[in-house]
């Protein structure tokens, strides 16, 4: 997007705040958004444009608002999925709001810089793709359509990132991000993409990539990418171009991407292992048949152990996403989904994580449900944005103010189970993936327990033991797997009588083995 205005002769900064944190030049701390609002206005910027994510939200309108009051006369413009699905409300409640640019923004952008900038007898009813106010009326134009050829398109402004860039160090293990292309054609109910895009799925061409890659490995010595889109591997012949020039071009990089489970094949993934692939991120969301009819993923579960085989078999890593807490779920859903991400676990050089559910903006699911949202007890998940939420009292405040708007902090309240159980689950499993993902799979099937039961035990195991005293749920969840997951087991197999020999082994080797691990989740 910068990318474009410049080369229509603007100026324009790019300012990363996560990347002013971690540099230590702004602290996250309560008066974070007073500090960034004065760090934006101190670079003489009067029209400001922020990127809306739905967990980000809280701050960025905060930041924005303190913008506002340092400079009253800045035009402050909102873009991104998040502002796209709640443009109406967002400019409705947030009065220092001026303009939202809905869905893709490069085009819609450059249109309405034109207007701010010199055509000012044009009226903002003319530029397609926004939500604006006018005197007291808020107005949403017609749509923008997509951009047909996304090698129209600039490079990036990478010059402007360059500061941000992670360091020699960092790139010996992380990626950095490159867009080849938007859209997917399916129609998850939880997943706002497919609406953004429109359900239009768009690459650009092998060479428009390959051209991007040499840059950034000339300018900047980047050999490791994440060739970014939705869904990279929904046609066959696209992926096995992009291949094949990377092959002929000699450039020798590594690179992931994000994928169904069910577009892959074996021809496929022999060709992407060649060509430099290392990792494929796979978004499983439920292990339960019923499940991914209800939220139209539409996966056959059955094809996981295959396809997991055939990545190990060309050296692939496979890193799968689950979901838990889908209004739907009843036990034999859940515990499906658990002990799917365990089994995948356990598959070569695959990785599970699990993560609580997020009704969205703009997704049938976030539509269906918008009148059971309850918010969360802990928004721990989020990381560093939760953090600053709990310091940042407006930020907290606005959240419980409009649900609909931050729907993202809220859970969809369960037909059958407890409010918590969705939290306490990620908490119990994501912990055991890392510690103890082949203890507790051979527990499961040698105690003849489901993941639920197994997680109840250790709760009530807890407690019985008054190790719960002080701790919440969820705390206590991650305290018992890291320090008591062996004795725990260890006396549930004596209940059962069955012998602990073979699994006492494996608790053993997975100590040692997963130390680092053991030891950064205990801290």
């Amino acid at each position: 997007m910068a990318a474009v205005l410049e080369e229509n002769k603007y100026k324009v900064k790019i300012i990363n705040l996560f990347q002013l944190i971690k540099q230590g030049k702004i602290i996250a701390d309560r008066m974070f958004c007073n500090n960034a609002a004065r760090f934006i206005i101190e670079q003489d910027i009067d029209i400001l444009g922020f990127n809306t994510r739905c967990d980000t939200y809280p701050i960025v309108l905060n930041i924005a608002r303190r913008c506002k009051e340092l400079n009253p006369d800045s035009t402050i413009i909102l873009g991104g999925p998040q502002s796209t699905f709640t443009d109406l409300e967002t400019l409705r409640e947030f009065p220092f709001i001026d303009i939202i640019v809905r869905g893709e923004g490069e085009r819609t952008l450059l249109d309405l810089m034109r207007l701010l900038n010199r055509d000012k007898g044009r009226n903002l009813r003319d530029v397609t793709g926004i939500t604006y106010r006018e005197n007291d009326r808020i107005m949403q134009n017609k749509p923008r359509e997509l951009i047909k050829d996304l090698n129209s398109l600039p490079m990036p402004a990478y010059h402007l990132v360059a500061d941000y860039f992670p360091t020699p160090d960092e790139l010996k293990y992380g990626w950095v991000y490159i867009s080849i292309g938007r859209g997917c054609p399916y129609n998850c109910t939880y997943c706002s993409t497919g609406k953004m895009w429109q359900r239009c799925y768009r690459l650009r061409t092998p060479q428009n990539i390959l051209r991007e890659i040499k840059f950034l490995k000339k300018r900047y010595g980047i050999k490791r990418f994440y060739l970014g889109h939705d869904n990279f591997l929904t046609k066959k012949e696209d992926i096995e171009k992009i291949c094949s020039l990377l092959l002929q071009s000699k450039i020798d990089i590594k690179w992931t991407c994000s994928s169904r489970i069910d577009s892959i094949d074996p021809d496929v993934l022999k060709i992407m292992s060649k060509a430099g692939c290392q990792r494929i991120f796979f978004g499983i969301e439920s292990g339960s048949p019923k499940i991914q009819k209800v939220i139209q993923k539409n996966i056959n579960v059955s094809v996981i152990p295959d396809r997991l085989k055939e990545c190990e078999k060309y050296n692939i890593a496979a890193v799968l996403s689950f979901i838990i807490g889908f209004p739907e779920e009843k036990t034999e859903d859940l515990n499906a989904t658990l002990e799917w991400a365990l089994r995948a676990r356990l598959s070569g050089n695959s990785y599970s994580y699990i993560r609580p559910l997020t009704p969205i903006p703009g997704t049938a699911l976030f539509m269906k449900n918008r009148k059971r949202l309850v918010l969360r007890n802990s928004w721990d998940h989020l990381y560093l944005i939760g953090d600053l939420i709990k310091k940042v009292s407006w930020s907290k405040n606005l959240i419980k103010k409009y649900p609909f708007i931050f729907s993202s902090f809220y859970a969809v309240k369960l037909k059958y189970f407890p409010k918590n159980l969705p939290y306490e689950a990620v908490t119990a499993f994501s912990t055991l993936l890392c510690a103890y993902p082949m203890s507790s799979y051979i527990a499961l099937h040698e105690l003849r327990i489901s993941p639920l039961a197994l997680l109840q035990g250790l709760e009530f195991w807890g407690k019985k033991r008054g190790l719960n005293r002080g701790k919440k749920a969820v705390a206590l969840l991650r305290f018992l797997c890291l320090r008591h997951f062996p004795a725990f087991l260890e006396d549930m197999y004596k209940q059962k009588d069955v012998s602990i020999k073979f699994v006492a082994h494996v608790l053993n080797l997975e100590k040692k083995n997963c130390s680092d691990v053991y030891h950064g989740l205990e801290g």
